[in-house]
């Protein structure tokens, strides 16, 4: 009877490691979780204020060529308005071009702690030729 006993206070604690590193996993897959849902959401975010930007950037270089200002103006004036709009929802314009057709395309980017790089949105605006 002794050597049991012997043998069960030996094991006593043994499952507390166990415990200890399934605890660890389910914090791990959790805070994974989390992070995914943040990239998810600002991925979404950044989309939005691409098109808010472009549309900006459209409106400026629309009015401001119908006011007579020359093409590389109007498209610099509404750049403009576009980086105001990216700054404001805390992004930067990456990019700001003029398109086909007299479009604009803008590229907007966001730093995420949980994401190696920025997350970029690129949109397209421009008048329509129906």
């Amino acid at each position: 009877m002794r050597a049991r006993s012997a043998v069960l206070e030996c094991e006593r604690g043994s499952a507390t490691p166990l415990v200890v590193a399934v605890l660890a996993m389910i914090a791990i897959v959790g805070l994974s979780a989390v992070d995914g849902g943040a990239v998810m959401v600002a991925s979404a975010k950044t989309e939005s204020v691409a098109d808010l930007a472009v549309l900006a950037a459209a409106r400026v270089d629309r009015d401001s060529r119908a006011e007579g200002a020359s093409a590389g103006s109007a498209l610099q004036a509404g750049c403009e308005a576009a980086r105001e709009v990216a700054s404001r929802n805390g992004m930067a314009v990456s990019s700001c071009v003029r398109g086909p057709r007299a479009s604009v395309l803008v590229t907007v980017e966001l730093r995420v702690r949980a994401w190696p790089g920025p997350l970029r949105a690129s949109a397209r605006a421009g008048p329509s030729w129906g």
